[in-house]
């Protein structure tokens, strides 16, 4: 079960603006979309919408998960 702090919640929601922006400014594409995934300080998980499954991590996702 996940259990999700404060501090995920505020985690989440700059994730979000910050991938808002990247659209907006129309640089998004999958290219910089996983290099966002990959650099990006804040722990980001892959999930298959319809199992729930994690099927990647950045490293800042292991580092705080500890996997």
């Amino acid at each position: 079960m996940l259990v999700v702090t404060d501090r995920g919640r505020w985690l989440f929601l700059i994730l979000i603006i910050s991938i808002l922006v990247m659209l907006q400014s129309r640089v998004l594409n999958a290219n910089t979309l996983d290099e966002f995934f990959e650099r990006h300080g804040v722990p980001m998980l892959w999930i298959e919408p319809n199992s729930g499954r994690i099927v990647g991590a950045n490293p800042a996702a292991q580092a705080f998960y500890g996997f």
